[in-house]
């Protein structure tokens, strides 16, 4: 973005929608003429994109995708994107990545044990899942189900199911070509385990190739690749998640978890923690401090 640019409109879950919503919202959209949508980030919710005729140029963080039938991408709040194009019928499904995690929880998943729901915590990569023609019968039959039913039980009991089928067929577990992005190597998915693993040891970026006995520059690479961030950036992210939930779930104070999680520079500590939570520290645990 250039220096002087103007900032990112941020559309707000909690003013943008014309009626307020829990669990999920549908929009279909149908046009036959020319139409774009501005370029915007979110706050308060992501969302999944399907278009079921016809085409739209969705650019994603500076990458212009042609999605058609077919390719399914999901936005995350950190996500800037805007949209364009004609003769079309698209699905635009709004929830909160909340009610994603916490569906993990309840099937015992741990998100940052699987590369692919990693990439969606903490990377940058377009999200973009490759649907197959049976698969898309399916999702559009889906889709419609949801427009249908949104605001009632059955549409959130509906949208339980949706999440289902999207984590098993795209996220979790899906088929070579049913995912645009390339497989990670083994020994990367034995790295991350190590981290997380071992996380509380204060592991530093240099602790790495002897790990796993690779270079700096093959794993800076492929993190890069298959991460979307650096191994100093995700050793942080990690760090600033068990921050986090120390803030929310223990009287410590705030100096000790800095320290604890493997921060030695509290200044630091604090701009990358403001940066991730858009909070600092302090109002980020009077915030959440009732979710115990």
């Amino acid at each position: 973005m250039p220096k002087n640019a103007p900032p990112v409109p941020v559309l707000n879950r909690k003013d943008h929608f014309p009626v307020p919503w829990d669990t999920y919202l549908v929009d279909r959209r149908t046009t036959r003429k020319p139409w774009a949508f501005f370029e915007h980030t979110h706050k308060g919710f992501c969302e999944f994109l399907y278009p079921v005729s016809g085409l739209i140029t969705n650019t994603i963080n500076g990458i212009a995708v042609n999605q058609k039938p077919g390719d399914l991408i999901l936005i995350r709040e950190q996500d800037t994107h805007h949209l364009k194009g004609s003769n079309f019928t698209y699905f635009n499904i709004n929830f909160d990545l909340a009610d994603l995690l916490e569906f993990c929880s309840s099937l015992k998943i741990d998100p940052y044990s699987n590369v692919r729901l990693r990439s969606i915590l903490v990377g940058t990569n377009v999200c973009h899942y490759k649907v197959t023609d049976e698969q898309h019968i399916n999702l559009t039959h889906s889709l419609n189900a949801l427009f249908e039913h949104q605001q009632t039980p059955l549409g959130n009991m509906m949208f339980q199911k949706f999440l289902l089928s999207i984590m098993v067929d795209f996220i979790i577990a899906p088929t070579k070509q049913s995912v645009a992005s390339n497989n990670a190597p083994l020994w990367l998915n034995d790295l991350l385990n190590h981290i997380a693993d071992n996380i509380d040891l204060n592991l530093v970026v240099n602790d790495l190739p002897e790990i796993c006995d690779r270079t700096h520059e093959h794993i800076s690479r492929v993190f890069k690749k298959h991460l979307s961030c650096t191994p100093s950036q995700y050793l942080n992210n990690l760090r600033l998640e068990k921050a986090a939930r120390l803030l929310v779930h223990s009287n410590q104070p705030i100096l000790d978890i800095a320290y604890t999680v493997g921060f030695n520079n509290l200044n630091y500590f604090y701009k990358l923690f403001s940066d991730k939570y858009l909070l600092t520290p302090m109002k980020y645990r009077k915030k959440n401090t009732h979710i115990t």
